[in-house]
């Protein structure tokens, strides 16, 4: 379906049901952290088309706004939080086409990845997770931030529910006083995830960090 909504970059980006977690987690940690980065990645054309720039592929695709839609007209992969596709459908759209030529194969893959695709920078997975105060100093640098939850991750309870299982966050800061560290899900970016230090060493098993973006 055309999608012929609003094109606001100041929206955060929502994952569909595309199981692209590690796409959308990355766009969102991005945007939470520099998002002229990804706004820099697109140049509308007139006759309707974009034309997007990934830094870590190998040149600019160009992708037209029909979206994937749903019997009833809906549309059911990545769009704005609260809103339509606009630049997130056209910067997943993208995405897909460049990897593997279709959304299919978005389904796996590491927010890692996904950083260093946007960026065409590279990102360090470490395995042994920050504490909050080193989390907030990242932040404070203007580091882009992942954290990746593993198998057995449904059994951790938040305030929000249980975690989901193989599923990847958009870490957007910490409280080193208590503790916490504040996350983002990309299927619900707009409330923000407060765990203690002793979920997030049970709930997740490892964390992707950039290089400063500014």
């Amino acid at each position: 379906m055309l999608d012929k909504g609003p094109w606001r970059p100041s929206a955060r980006p929502r994952q569909g049901r595309l199981g692209d977690c590690w796409v959308m987690a990355s766009m969102l940690a991005v945007h939470e952290t520099a998002p002229e980065r990804l706004q820099a990645l697109m140049s509308r054309q007139q006759d309707g088309t974009v034309t997007v720039h990934l830094p870590g592929a190998r040149g600019p695709v160009t992708v037209d706004r029909l979206m994937p839609a749903d019997a009833a007209g809906t549309f059911v992969y990545g769009r704005q939080d609260s809103g339509s596709p606009g630049w997130v459908g056209v910067l997943e759209k993208a995405v897909a086409l460049q990897l593997a030529g279709g959304y299919r194969f978005l389904q796996r893959g590491f927010g890692k990845f996904g950083l260093e695709l946007l960026l065409g920078e590279k990102a360090r997975t470490l395995l042994l997770l920050p504490s909050a105060r080193q989390i907030a100093s990242w932040r404070a640098e203007h580091r882009a931030i992942l954290a990746s939850t593993h198998p057995l991750s449904g059994r951790v309870g938040t305030a929000h529910g249980s975690l989901p299982a193989n599923h990847v966050f958009a870490v957007v800061g910490a409280e080193p006083s208590s503790g916490l560290v504040l996350l983002r899900n990309p299927v619900r970016p707009g409330r923000v995830l407060r765990v203690d230090a002793r979920t997030f060493r049970r709930g997740f098993i490892s964390v992707d960090v950039t290089a400063p973006l500014r």
